[in-house]
């Protein structure tokens, strides 16, 4: 609770505010391109959550990667660099599965 409630603490208002009225809008996007089979209906609200991921990363702070910052509000001390040793490796074994099984 500590850590979430430290993090929490470095948003600015607005910023906490833009946030969830873009989740809104990304939802209902995000339905309407779903039932017309349209990515790029939900391509701009998409587009403007990632902008504002961003600025949190920024707000939190980090050292290597703006990432790094975005993966400790899920998991404490897990960096970029070890997600993506992970799908290097998964790489590595999936994709002669995937060839194999087309």
């Amino acid at each position: 609770m500590r850590r979430d409630y430290t993090l929490a603490k470095k948003l600015p208002e607005k910023l906490v505010s833009a946030i969830s009225k873009q989740s809104s809008v990304g939802l209902e996007e995000w339905k309407h391109a779903r039932n017309q089979n349209n990515f790029g209906v939900f391509a701009p609200a998409l587009t403007t959550m990632i902008e504002l991921k961003k600025e949190v990363a920024y707000a939190y702070g980090f050292t290597d990667s703006p990432y790094d910052a975005l993966l400790e509000e899920y998991e404490k001390d897990l960096r970029a660099k070890t997600v993506a040793t992970v799908f290097e490796e998964l790489t590595t074994h999936l994709t002669p599965l995937i060839t194999t099984l087309r």
